[in-house]
């Protein structure tokens, strides 16, 4: 997967065309807009449709053109983890593109005033690098950098992508996030609302996460999240060797980047014998779930999950 980021006028959707039109295994190129829809997103990424598209912007626009624009953002804090954590999941070649058009070849129907251009290049910068998510550069008038290089780029992340082939990926149980990861953590078991699969998707315990995520200011280029117990959603079963061998696996993939894991309630608990068995640094705290279960207030048990993990945790070095 190839992900174009940048201002309006950099050369994105050229690149993206030619990338596709050049034969090289691409299956679709996405353009998303403004107008894109959290569905427009979701959908195909989790389906895996994505995993050979180039796609001109992303979910990750978002924040950069709110903040440029003076407006709020259109997708809540929860759809934006959703959405860029299964992206990062694909271990994208992401791709920052930096040409800045000359003011009489700009067009004035462009989004984004010519005056503000600077800014949101400065703005994309500071937002990737803020969140650890990596990323290269290209200027189209630079010759270094052609579109057959980004190509063979992007064929070396995907050689060291092989999760979504797995059967973590076949039955729906995968995990979500960074591919390198510094902080993985762990739940119990997929809930029966997450009808894309994805670990904390949706209900009062997604939410939750999301929002320590974005309250502790973790970045989500370091962050995986995956359940200990690999099974459909809603299953009630306990975890088994089966689900401690394939946490293993998750788990070593992930270094030797990963550095903390945090199991999340007495069931995801069990999987601390394989962190131990790794040398991995670990943590336990209660379940998101049962904050929510004792007072039915998904801010106020966010409170006390948050109270929790800073008292046991504290803040975590990135």
């Amino acid at each position: 997967m190839i992900i174009l980021l940048g201002p309006d006028g950099t050369g994105k959707s050229t690149l993206a065309n030619k990338i596709f039109e050049g034969n090289c295994g691409y299956t679709r190129v996405d353009h998303f807009t403004k107008g894109s829809k959290y569905d427009d997103y979701i959908e195909p990424l989790s389906s895996g449709d994505l995993v050979y598209a180039v796609l001109d912007r992303f979910m990750l626009c978002e924040p950069i053109y709110a903040e440029v624009m003076h407006r709020q953002m259109q997708y809540s804090v929860k759809q934006f983890h959703n959405t860029v954590l299964m992206g990062l999941a694909f271990n994208p070649l992401i791709v920052l593109c930096t040409h800045k058009p000359s003011v009489d070849k700009y067009d004035e129907s462009q989004y984004l005033p010519y005056d503000k251009w600077d800014d949101c290049l400065k703005l994309y910068r500071k937002f990737l690098d803020a969140s650890r998510i990596q990323y290269i550069t290209w200027d189209y008038e630079l010759a270094s950098l052609t579109p057959n290089r980004i190509v063979q780029l992007d064929e070396h992340f995907i050689a060291n992508n092989k999760w979504w082939k797995t059967e973590l990926f076949d039955k729906g149980i995968f995990s979500i996030g960074s591919q390198e990861p510094q902080l993985a953590l762990v739940g119990e078991r997929m809930g029966p609302n997450n009808m894309h699969n994805l670990p904390f998707e949706t209900g009062p315990t997604g939410h939750m996460l999301s929002n320590l995520i974005d309250k502790l200011k973790i970045p989500l280029g370091s962050v995986a999240i995956t359940n200990l117990i690999k099974d459909e959603r809603g299953a009630t079963r306990d975890a088994n060797v089966n689900d401690l061998k394939l946490l293993e696996e998750e788990l070593q993939s992930w270094l030797p980047s990963l550095g903390t894991v945090v199991f999340m309630g007495s069931v995801a608990r069990k999987g601390v014998a394989v962190a131990k068995g790794l040398g991995i640094d670990y943590y336990c705290i209660s379940h998101p779930g049962s904050f929510y279960h004792k007072t039915r207030l998904v801010d106020l048990a966010t409170e006390k999950f948050i109270q929790e993990w800073t008292t046991t945790i504290g803040r975590l070095e990135f």
